[in-house]
């Protein structure tokens, strides 16, 4: 049965971010470029974040998975949070989707739901032959399109401990992708997939003026895919972070999936006070960043 919603407003506060600059002093963490096989013959890149430490210690280790079109940087914010996770003791492996960052997949043909969630059951098979993690406590944070896919694969895998979600496009179909994907609605959005239907594909322009072309697949998987039903058997912990003026998922929309899973540990659920969908990666305010990654950190540790 499902224990303790707990819904916490975090206020803004600065934290020293020693992680993440040296300041003249060792980081506390080492960090591996590499690249992982994936089920397709595909290469993922990776960064894989380990703690310093004594020879053979082992650490809970969290796999990271970003944003739609973003990256396993996502703009300095994934690097903050692999330093903030590493000072808590937490290993970390953050990847590239097919076409973004690194990953040098076909967008338009490979980025889609169902091969994300396979690119990261393949970065878990990985994590068994890294030494120093410790997979007997995994766990998974997922960022927006990230997040959707973190909930499906805890949903499928019950080696997962503790998920973090921020912002997760968590709702069925495309419903949470209308803002991002600028279409009026529903119709929109069917307009936009019987295009994709005819031509192979069909293009947008995002909120941000980006123009995207998604390939069938994308489409398919958005409306195949469930992800509330798909994280309904989860049994570990939760945490939910939201931001309060998050108008492209809006909290109320993310919070779905607080009652997706009956049998969860805990849930718990953390909004940011004065952060927007980005939480401050893309606009400069790195004490919303610091103070998301922070809340996440401590989660996972009081958790795996």
């Amino acid at each position: 049965m499902r224990k303790n919603i707990i819904i916490i407003a975090v206020s803004v506060l600065v934290f020293a971010a020693g992680c993440v600059s040296s300041g003249g002093r060792s980081l506390p963490f080492t960090e591996k470029a590499l690249n992982v096989q994936g089920s397709r013959g595909n290469q993922i890149p990776v960064i894989l974040s380990l703690p310093r430490g004594e020879a053979g210690k082992q650490y809970p280790v969290v796999l990271i998975a970003h944003g739609h079109g973003g990256s396993k940087h996502e703009n300095g914010g994934f690097d903050l949070l692999a330093g903030v996770l590493a000072e808590k003791g937490i290993a970390s492996l953050r990847m590239d989707f097919a076409g973004c960052g690194d990953n040098t997949e076909d967008f338009t043909q490979s980025n889609r739901l169902s091969f994300m969630i396979d690119d990261v059951a393949s970065c878990k098979e990985f994590l068994k032959s890294v030494p120093e993690a410790d997979c007997s406590r995994l766990g998974i944070l997922g960022y927006s399109m990230g997040g959707r896919v973190a909930a499906v694969t805890a949903g499928r895998d019950a080696d997962y401990r503790s998920v973090v979600l921020w912002s997760p496009a968590i709702l069925p179909g495309a419903a949470d992708l209308y803002v991002f994907m600028q279409l009026a609605g529903e119709e929109a959005f069917s307009a936009l997939y019987s295009s994709a239907k005819q031509n192979g594909s069909a293009t947008y322009t995002n909120a941000f003026g980006a123009d995207q072309t998604l390939g069938m697949g994308w489409f398919d998987d958005m409306t195949e895919i469930n992800p509330l039903a798909e994280f309904s058997p989860f049994k570990g912990s939760l945490l939910l972070i939201t931001g309060s003026v998050d108008t492209i998922i809006p909290p109320e929309n993310a919070r779905k999936i607080t009652t997706a899973a009956p049998g969860a540990r805990e849930i718990e659920e953390r909004e940011i006070q004065g952060a927007d969908h980005g939480y401050g990666i893309y606009s400069g305010e790195t004490d919303l960043t610091q103070m998301t990654a922070v809340s996440s950190a401590d989660f996972f540790s009081k958790t795996l």
